[in-house]
C-alpha cells in the first residue's frame, strides 16, 4: 500500500453515500503490529492504517457497522493456521473471540456482510506461490457456518480466485483478489443483496478468465493488441506462437477456454477411456495421513458400494489385509480415484508399508481421474475439484459444506482425544466422493459423445 500522494479510498468515499469499508492485508505488516506488539521491519513514514482512518472511510476491523437491517464486520490480514510466511497475520484464537464480540455488537441485525482479507478454509483459497495447497482459516469458516445471519463473505488473499464466487452454507463468498503486480488490472465486483437473493456482477479483464492467462501473459497478449476475447479469437495461430513459452498445444488449450467463455457450455476434448475391470475408490485419512480410516469402494459390474471402516487405530492392518482380500476376490481391478495427485495410491501404499505390508500395497493399481480431466474438462465452474466439477456436471452432495480438510480434522481430534465421532455423517460424505466418480465419468463421455454426434 502506497504511503505518498492522495489518500485513493477518501476520493473513492466522496462518491459513496456510506463511504468505504476496508481491512488491511497480510502484506501491510511493515506497519501492522502482531499480537505480542512487535512489528516485522522497520515501518514507513506513514501508516497503511491512516487511509482508513480518513472522513468517510471506515476500518471494520476496527468498529462494526450498520445500515438500516444490514450489519458489516471486519477481519484483517491472515490466519496462523497456516504455517507460510506470508506477513501479518492473527492466531485462530484471537480471530474466534474478534468475530464473536464483532457479531455481538451488532444487535436487532437480520444479515450481516463480513469482509475479511483471507478467505475461509475450502472456498476460493487454493494458493499456488506455495505449491498447490488451501491456506483458507478454518476458524473463518465454523464461523460462517453457525452463524445464519452471515449472508455474504467478501474476501481476498488468494490471487488465483480472485473474480470467483462460491457458497458455503448460507453464505455466498466473493472473492475480490487481483494480480498484485504492478499495472495488473483490479477485479470490481457490484454485488446486490435483496432479500433471499445475492447477484454478483464483475466487472474486470475477460482474457484473465482464461485458465492459461495470468498477468505477464496478459502483458504479452496486449502487446501483441490484443484486449478482448473477440480479439483473440480473430487472432491467427501463427501471431499467438509469437509468445514466448507459447506452442500448438497452449494456442489450442486456450482457443477452448475462450469458446466455454463466450458459449457458456462444458466442453470434453477427447473420450475418457478406463480400463475393462475397475472399481471407484475414495479414502478418508487424519491430516498427518497416518491411519487410513475409511476406505469406500464402489463396483460398477455388480452396483455394489462397500465401505472398510475402522474406529479406531489398532484395526487399520485388519482392514487394509479384508481390503486386499476384497479385490482378490474381485480380480484385482484398477482403483479410479480422484485428487488430481494420485493421493489414494500414493497413501495406501505408504500405509501397507508402514504397517510391513508392502507387497500388499504394489497390488493397488490407481488410475487417478482428477488429473485427466485438468486438461480435458473446460467449463466456467471454479476448478478441477472433485466437488466442484462434480456440481457443475449435476451430482448432488449430501453433505456440500464438509471437505477433507473437516474429515481429517475430525480423526485427528478423535486420535488424541477419543470422543464420539459423527461417524453417520463422515461416512455418508465418503459415499459421495466414491458415487461422485462415476457420475463424473458418465457424464464426461455423455457430453463428449453428444457434442461429436452433431459435428
Amino acid at each position: 500500500m502506497e504511503n505518498e500522494g492522495p489518500n485513493i479510498f477518501a476520493e473513492i468515499a466522496e462518491y459513496s453515500k456510506y463511504g468505504v469499508f476496508a481491512v488491511i492485508g497480510n502484506d501491510d505488516l511493515l506497519v501492522a503490529k502482531n499480537e505480542t506488539g512487535s512489528v516485522a521491519e522497520p515501518p514507513l513514514r506513514s501508516s497503511p492504517k491512516e487511509v482508513l482512518q480518513a472522513e468517510r472511510v471506515h476500518d471494520l476491523h476496527a468498529k462494526p457497522r450498520k445500515i438500516g437491517n444490514v450489519g458489516f464486520i471486519g477481519l484483517e490480514g491472515g490466519t496462523t493456521e497456516i504455517d507460510l510466511p506470508i506477513g501479518y497475520c492473527i492466531s485462530p484464537a484471537t480471530i474466534k473471540t474478534h468475530l464473536k464480540d464483532q457479531l455481538a455488537s451488532l444487535r436487532g441485525i437480520s444479515k450481516v456482510i463480513l469482509l475479511s482479507h483471507n478467505p475461509p478454509l475450502g472456498v476460493l483459497d487454493e494458493a499456488i506461490s506455495f505449491g498447490h495447497r488451501s491456506i483458507g482459516s478454518k476458524v473463518l469458516r465454523d464461523f460462517i457456518l453457525r452463524n445464519k445471519k452471515i449472508r455474504l463473505n467478501v474476501c481476498g488473499h488468494v490471487h488465483s480466485h480472485g473474480g470467483m464466487t462460491q457458497e458455503l452454507g448460507q453464505c455466498q463468498v466473493v472473492n475480490v483478489a487481483s494480480h498484485d503486480n504492478p499495472g495488473a488490472s483490479g477485479n470490481i465486483g457490484l454485488i446486490t443483496l435483496e432479500d433471499d437473493m445475492i447477484e454478483v456482477e464483475w466487472y474486470t479483464d475477460e482474457l484473465n478468465s482464461l485458465p492459461q492467462v495470468g498477468f505477464n501473459r496478459l502483458r504479452q497478449l496486449r502487446e501483441l493488441g490484443i484486449k478482448t476475447l473477440n480479439d483473440l479469437e480473430r487472432t491467427s495461430d501463427e501471431m499467438l506462437m509469437r509468445l514466448p513459452g507459447t506452442g500448438r498445444w497452449q494456442i489450442r488449450q486456450m482457443r477452448i477456454a475462450t469458446r466455454v467463455q463466450k458459449e457458456g457450455r462444458i466442453i470434453i476434448t477427447e473420450p475418457l477411456t478406463l480400463p475393462p475391470k475397475h472399481f471407484y475408490c475414495d479414502i478418508e485419512t487424519d491430516l498427518s495421513q497416518s491411519v487410513i480410516w475409511i476406505i469406500g469402494i464402489y463396483n460398477p459390474a455388480k452396483r455394489e458400494f462397500r465401505q472398510f471402516a475402522i474406529e479406531r487405530p489398532n484395526a487399520e492392518r485388519r482392514n487394509l489385509a479384508d481390503l486386499v482380500s476384497y479385490l482378490e476376490h474381485n480380480g484385482s481391478p484398477a482403483m479410479i480415484s480422484y485428487s488430481g495427485c494420485k493421493f489414494e495410491e500414493r497413501t495406501l501404499r505408504n500405509r501397507f508399508a508402514a504397517l510391513g505390508m508392502p507387497s500388499m500395497g504394489e497390488s493397488i493399481k490407481d488410475v487417478d481421474l482428477g488429473i485427466w480431466v485438468q486438461t480435458r474438462v473446460f467449463g466456467k465452474f471454479k476448478g478441477h475439484r472433485l466437488k466442484e466439477l462434480g456440481a457443475a456436471l449435476g451430482f448432488e452432495f449430501k453433505h456440500p459444506d464438509m471437505n477433507g480438510f473437516d474429515v481429517g480434522m475430525m480423526f485427528t481430534s478423535y486420535a488424541k482425544k477419543p470422543e464420539r465421532l459423527p461417524m453417520r455423517k463422515i461416512l455418508e460424505y465418503n459415499r459421495d466422493d466414491v458415487m461422485a466418480i462415476p457420475f463424473i465419468v458418465q457424464r464426461i463421455n455423455e457430453i463428449y459423445h453428444g457434442d461429436n454426434s452433431r459435428g
